[in-house]
């Protein structure tokens, strides 16, 4: 579904004037979007700062706002030593990430310490984040994915809209939650899933934990490719999830036996990225229930403050037309947090 349908959707459905702070919530993946951010883009700002990254994810953001038209926005990141978990799972899980590999062409010829550059623009993305009226939440030794999915599976809303480019939130899509990629600007739902993946979402997981994800040093179980799992896998496609056992009884002898080769790393596969389980402790729970539940956890808008930000970071060509940029974006949003 392209972007004017989203959005014709949306305004037809929930004229602001009856929406509810929970009607429509998009919730993004920040650690996702920040990154990409980063990656694409090499903006300077007037000082000669590189500014694309916070830049990117403020323009990205509101873009999103402007198109889905949702009630309110929880921005997600990983909290610090959110990856500590899962290494306990598996010890080389993210190990690949150690490096910091070169993002910007510019970069590489100037001396710029990226590592350095992302940390101190991610500062800055915060400052502006705490001045717009969007929920925050990042929780020491959990990962934005495991609050994402929390949320997903256990708070009450009409829709749910997830925006990253991370396929492992396939799992989440139901007749209430969709993902929204922000590089195509299109909604996934759960035909579109089948129809590319042969998988339905309730079985996706299989499909992630067949191939792994090289991304996040996952190995997959060896020469089961992804023409091998639409092709030999096709009850995938089924609704209800399937078991293991399930799985191997749908199998041809030659499959099985490599699915059985690999037995542990799919089950493996599985435990770290099931998304049905997220791996959080009571105290997560409850945090992330009250970030949910609980408006004053939420930001207003302050554009006096923005206004002074970005003129201060010399980053004013980022913004023409200021005044217009923030009502578009930000202004329905702020009536429904402070309307209670």
């Amino acid at each position: 579904m392209k972007i004017k349908d989203i959005l014709n959707k949306a305004l037809t459905t929930n004229p602001i004037s009856d929406m509810d702070i929970n009607n429509r919530v998009l919730v993004i993946d920040g650690t996702n979007n920040y990154k990409r951010c980063f990656s694409r883009a090499s903006e300077l700002s007037d000082k000669g700062y590189y500014v694309g990254g916070y830049v990117g994810f403020l323009k990205s953001m509101a873009f999103m706002i402007r198109s889905i038209a949702p009630s309110r926005v929880i921005i997600v990141f990983d909290g610090a030593g959110g990856s500590f978990r899962r290494k306990k799972l598996y010890s080389k899980y993210k190990s690949n990430r150690l490096k910091i590999r070169s993002y910007n062409r510019e970069m590489r010829n100037d001396n710029i310490d990226e590592s350095k550059s992302m940390e101190e623009q991610f500062k800055r993305l915060i400052m502006y984040l705490y001045k717009l009226p969007v929920t925050v939440i990042s929780i020491d030794n959990i990962e934005a994915d495991d609050v994402i999915s929390y949320i997903s599976n256990n708070f009450n809303y009409d829709n749910l809209i997830i925006s990253s480019t991370d396929k492992d939130f396939y799992q989440l899509v139901n007749d209430k939650v969709t993902i929204y990629d922000p590089i195509s600007k299109t909604e996934i739902t759960t035909d579109s899933i089948i129809e590319k993946y042969n998988c339905s979402p309730n079985n996706f997981i299989y499909y992630k934990s067949l191939l792994g994800d090289t991304s996040d040093n996952i190995t997959g179980v060896k020469g089961i490719g992804e023409k091998t799992i639409k092709s030999k896998f096709g009850f995938l496609k089924k609704y209800e999830r399937l078991s293991i056992e399930d799985i191997l009884n749908n199998l041809d002898d030659k499959i099985k036996d490599k699915l059985n080769n690999d037995i542990d790393i799919f089950n493996r596969n599985i435990k770290l990225m099931d998304l049905k389980s997220p791996i959080l402790d009571i105290n997560a729970s409850i945090s992330i229930s009250n970030f949910y539940n609980e408006l004053k956890y939420s930001y207003t808008l302050d554009s006096a403050s923005i206004r002074k930000y970005i003129l201060n970071d010399g980053i004013s060509r980022s913004f023409n037309n200021f005044d217009t940029w923030i009502s578009s974006s930000f202004s329905k949003l702020n009536y429904l947090i402070t309307k209670k």
